[in-house]
């Protein structure tokens, strides 16, 4: 996992982020999802990790929670680059979810009551499963131009489109989203200057300095994470405008792009003196050469002349 989407998990796997992006996003405000309610799913569950470690797969975020006395599996998956096969995949999280349902609730022995199917089954006629449900969370700068249900995948025939399943995507994309306003905690602030950042935006964002940083690191913009590191540890408020801040991006990639600039031409510059030394040396080794040679011709005719 990269470090965007470490820096992104790390903060949505607070109850409180969490329960605000089901919330906000999913049931359009309403405080349906109690964060105080959520429960981690232990990673180190037996029948869980038997079967990803079958497959290979394991959801970035999971949380079991009760909605008006139904126990729920809520999911998130962040993306920072468009996953062309997202649909496929989080069908199989999803269906490795319900598959270890089945497993929990696979029936004991010692139960005289039940039939031949329940048995070959492995769970009784009247057991029920919790519903499973994901958001796939894209915090990444360009449009989401990916599949966004199964059928968007696939080459179906027109007579068969009412009789394939569809698998549609819950995609919450930062920079196509324009209701920061229904979320109640400071995940708003995450996607308002996120976007901010994104569509380059003069609009000015109050943010703490968690949320500067986070910014800074999902953008790769240096310039909000120096200044939220200045800020860090305290509760106050910085106020940002993202188009300035990508200015003084603009301004220090320039300012670090001459000095290179300088560093290669100083570097080119000793380089070509070198070379000029060293072709000055063979010069004066081929010059002392050559009159050796010409004393030598010399001392030779001299030789024959006397002959």
């Amino acid at each position: 996992m990269g470090k965007k989407d470490t820096a992104v998990k790390n903060f949505i796997e607070d109850n409180r982020i969490f329960a605000d992006l089901f919330n906000g996003a999913v049931f359009e405000g309403k405080q349906i999802v109690n964060a105080g309610m959520l429960n981690k799913e232990d990673p180190e569950h037996k029948t869980m990790l038997s079967i990803r470690k079958a497959v290979g797969k394991q959801r970035d975020l999971l949380r079991r929670t009760s909605v008006k006395a139904h126990y729920v599996v809520l999911g998130v998956e962040d993306q920072s680059k468009v996953h062309y096969a997202m649909t496929v995949r989080n069908m199989l999280y999803d269906a490795l979810e319900y598959e270890a349902q089945c497993r929990e609730r696979i029936v004991t022995e010692g139960r005289y009551d039940l039939t031949a199917e329940e048995i070959l089954s492995g769970i009784a006629k009247d057991t029920k499963l919790m519903p499973v449900y994901t958001v796939i969370l894209y915090t990444g700068e360009d449009p989401w131009d990916g599949p966004r249900c199964l059928h968007d995948m696939l080459d179906i025939p027109e007579e068969m489109k009412n009789i394939i399943p569809d698998y549609p995507l819950k995609i919450v994309s930062v920079r196509e989203w324009n209701k920061p306003e229904l979320f109640k905690t400071e995940l708003g602030d995450f996607f308002r200057l996120l976007k901010n950042v994104y569509t380059k935006s003069a609009e000015e964002v109050e943010v703490s300095p968690y949320i500067m940083k986070l910014t800074g690191v999902v953008s790769n913009v240096k310039t909000l994470i120096r200044k939220a590191e200045k800020k860090e540890g305290t509760e106050e408020k910085i106020m940002c405008r993202a188009a300035e801040e990508l200015m003084e991006e603009g301004r220090e990639e320039e300012r670090k792009n001459t000095e290179r600039e300088r560093l290669r031409a100083d570097r080119a510059e000793k380089k070509n003196k070198e070379i000029e030394k060293k072709n000055k040396k063979i010069e004066e080794k081929n010059k002392k050469i050559e009159e050796e040679n010409k004393r030598l011709k010399e001392e030779l005719a001299r030789m024959k002349a006397k002959a």
